[in-house]
């Protein structure tokens, strides 16, 4: 219960232990018709409350699948509608692909799902890395998204990410999506190119004093090793470090 003696009532699974269910500014009647148990010491609006509700669904890896809003009045097509705000996803492992939408559910029978927007799609590799975020129109039905094939064509939106190893070294921005293949740079999309310092690999054998070489510019530096670099003007160079000079020896008997 907050401040101004509003309370809200949270519903959880009783296996999973996962939200299922949340009601803002629950009054007693609404507590009376879900069987609550009202905490010692609350006092509820006998009626009156918002009852704003809130309901969640999940896969059998937890994941979320539907989120549906407190139920309002909207316009539809010219016609008061009593309706719910509403979030989906829909999970493919096998192609490790994510495609969401959102829109809204009629409150009452019959109960029917419209998207509104173009839907999003989230591809990534088999390392769970992000490969391709996209935003495409999609005229369909809500049962049929996960299946359905969204053409380059009808892409909204769209940024993919390159990879070399483990590591992200590009990204591509498209202001102007072609209908198919990649496009080119400057024209379709701009690129973000990522750069990476190097170290030196560990070896066996006697260690060195310093084993990471560092780039320092080399005008007016003498270098220790000596070595050759494909850098003009540079070269790896090794710190020299002062010899640290031991305290003077104290007579016996002495304190500093």
């Amino acid at each position: 219960m907050n401040e101004l003696g509003r309370a809200s009532y949270y519903q959880y699974d009783s296996l999973t232990g996962r939200l299922e269910k949340t009601i803002d500014d629950i009054d007693d009647a609404t507590a009376d018709g879900l069987s609550l148990t009202i905490p010692a010491g609350w006092t509820l609006p006998a009626s009156g409350g918002a009852n704003l509700a809130t309901e969640y669904e999940f896969d059998a890896f937890g994941r979320i699948t539907q989120v549906l809003g407190p139920a309002h009045t909207a316009d539809i097509s010219g016609t008061p509608t009593s309706v719910r705000t509403a979030a989906w996803t829909f999970y493919n492992d096998a192609t490790h692909e994510i495609r969401s939408a959102q829109g809204y559910a009629l409150a009452a029978g019959p109960y029917t799902e419209t998207i509104v927007g173009p839907v999003s799609v989230t591809k990534t590799d088999r390392d769970g890395r992000t490969t391709e975020q996209i935003q495409a129109a999609y005229a369909g039905d809500l049962n049929d998204l996960a299946a359905a094939t969204l053409l380059q064509s009808d892409y909204t939106a769209w940024t993919t990410y390159q990879y070399s190893k483990t590591r992200l070294v590009s990204t591509r921005t498209y202001d102007d999506i072609p209908s198919s293949g990649s496009g080119t740079e400057g024209t379709n999309y701009e690129q973000t190119t990522y750069g990476y310092e190097t170290f030196d690999a560990r070896q066996d054998g006697p260690a060195e004093p310093h084993p990471r070489a560092r780039w320092l510019r080399s005008p007016g530096w003498s270098t220790t090793p000596a070595a050759t670099s494909s850098r003009p003007g540079w070269a790896p160079t090794t710190p020299t470090l002062p010899t640290p000079t031991p305290p003077a020896a104290r007579p016996r008997g002495t304190t500093w």
